[in-house]
């Protein structure tokens, strides 16, 4: 199981929160928890390696230098105080009301362009790292159920997103492909002793 499969298991583990029965809750409920401090855990040694910190000091640094240039080029009202109107994409937020932004998109390059390089390198990163880690296998050690006790009404869906969990289904993963499982859920014979059992009748 990779620590990207841990990030699916507790999305599966929420969309089975609803069933009932004791010892299937149980684990549920179990798995979250230990999940969520998980996740808690490698958000603090990801910060150690990639922090957001310098990211937060450059987009401070950026709008020191980007606020004035908003005010001086933004269209000013009867006091001389710039205009601000509601952003296009998100209503409930003002922004400046700025006539030529082709012209402040150049001077805003000349005043921190190299500062935005900078924080697009830092998100960049940290993007890599976290990708990386993704792929990496977790070191989380998980409850596991048998199907069993599975709810009769679980769905497909539910059990693929929950299978790290289900100790067949782990089986399953780790048994090679050319043999029948010790446990067969549904016995099948090869087609050509079919068709000869056919021929028979």
């Amino acid at each position: 199981m990779t620590n990207k499969d841990v990030q699916t298991l507790g999305q599966g583990l929420v969309g089975v929160s609803h069933f009932l029965g004791p010892r299937f809750v149980g684990a549920i409920s179990k798995n979250k928890i230990r999940i969520k401090r998980y996740v808690i855990d490698v958000a603090k040694r990801l910060d150690e390696v990639c922090t957001l910190k310098a990211h937060k000091e450059l987009e401070e640094k950026i709008n020191k230098l980007r606020i004035p240039l908003c005010e001086r080029m933004a269209n000013k009202d009867e006091d001389g105080k710039p205009i601000m109107k509601p952003n296009p994409s998100m209503k409930d937020q003002m922004v400046y009301d700025i006539p030529d932004m082709d012209a402040f998109e150049k001077e805003g390059e000349k005043l921190y362009g190299d500062l935005l390089k900078q924080k697009e390198k830092t998100m960049q990163d940290r993007q890599e790292v976290i990708a990386k880690w993704e792929e990496e296998e977790a070191t989380l050690g998980l409850y596991l159920i048998s199907e069993e006790i599975l709810p009769e009404d679980i769905s497909s869906i539910q059990i693929e997103g929950i299978q790290w969990m289900i100790k067949e289904y782990l089986a399953e993963m780790e048994s090679p492909l050319d043999k029948f499982p010790e446990k067969e859920i549904i016995k099948t014979e090869p087609i050509q002793r079919q068709i000869q059992s056919l021929k028979k009748n």
